[in-house]
């Protein structure tokens, strides 16, 4: 089960600032016009500020539409003051977040600093910190055959969705760990396999490159472009005991690297758009509110 599957990018909101400038006045002439006294003031638009105003809290459900048919060409270049057009996607799939109180699920009280869980199958669901500066992973629990009770894995160093407060040109990057061992059982001829481990590590890095008018499904709004890379690398091992004597082997190590394309208005907690890039930098697929 993959963490970046189940949140996407997140939290995000602000509000729209202005900046004004007035006409100079000549020795001889009023140029501001009968009844204004000379003033005229211009509102100028500027990139939002994203500061979680809008995080989503127990008891939201959030739907997100996938188009996984895109058409050859989309437009999605960062720059400043930009209009993007998105309007044709289209609904082959719908993912639902159930956000719910972490004291509340099987392996809560693993997690004692997760304010937030968000309910990703029957039994199954992921832990997190939403702060004033962010929100984190800090582990999940998981749903699997081998075990009667949802598996808790946890991390050492979180794993960070967002940072905030954020505006066009901002960076943001953050490292992420962790190691669970879980009991196992299990008999190959002479060989029992009494544990495995999964050793996870990985960086995210943030980047606001784009701010502007965006059209979608859901309506028209003001919005950040968000490009963020995860980088993971990830290792499994098996315990393998033969005659009393146990030794670790690795049995798969595997690296992955996500970028996303994400465009937040500050009236929702999640990305109106986010598409999701291959190894070229093409879009292969998108989720999307409606």
């Amino acid at each position: 089960m993959k963490l970046e599957r189940l949140f996407a990018v997140g939290l995000l909101s602000a509000g729209l600032m202005f900046t004004a400038c007035s006409e100079e006045e000549d020795d001889t002439t009023d140029n501001g016009g009968a009844g204004n006294g000379g003033d005229d003031t211009t509102e100028v638009p500027v990139s939002i500020t994203v500061d979680g105003t809008n995080a989503p809290m127990v008891g939201d459900v959030i739907y997100l539409s996938e188009d996984t048919l895109l058409q050859d060409y989309i437009d999605m270049a960062s720059g400043e003051n930009t209009s993007w057009n998105f309007d044709w996607l289209t609904e082959h799939d719908v993912d639902t977040m159930t956000f719910i109180d972490p004291s509340t699920t099987a392996n809560g009280s693993l997690f004692v600093d997760a304010n937030l869980a968000i309910e990703t199958e029957p039994m199954s669901n992921m832990f997190l910190n939403s702060s004033a500066t962010g929100v984190e992973v800090l582990g999940m629990s998981a749903n699997m055959e081998e075990s009667p009770i949802p598996i808790a894995l946890g991390f050492q160093d979180p794993m960070s969705l967002i940072f905030y407060p954020m505006t066009f040109g901002d960076d943001f990057s953050d490292n992420f760990s962790s190691v669970n061992t879980i009991a196992f059982n299990m008999e190959l001829d002479a060989v029992v396999v009494d544990s495995i481990r999964m050793e996870r590590t990985g960086s995210v890095s943030l980047t606001v490159n784009g701010w502007g008018e965006l059209t979608s499904p859901k309506g028209t709004y003001d919005v950040v472009r968000i490009e963020r890379t995860e980088e993971t690398s990830e290792v499994v091992a098996m315990r393998m005991v033969v005659a009393g004597f146990g030794s670790w082997m690795n049995v798969e190590n595997n690296t992955e690297s996500r970028t996303t394309v994400q465009f937040q208005a500050n009236e929702f907690a999640f990305p109106l758009v986010e598409f999701e890039m291959d190894s070229l930098n093409n879009p292969m697929k998108a989720s999307f509110l409606k």
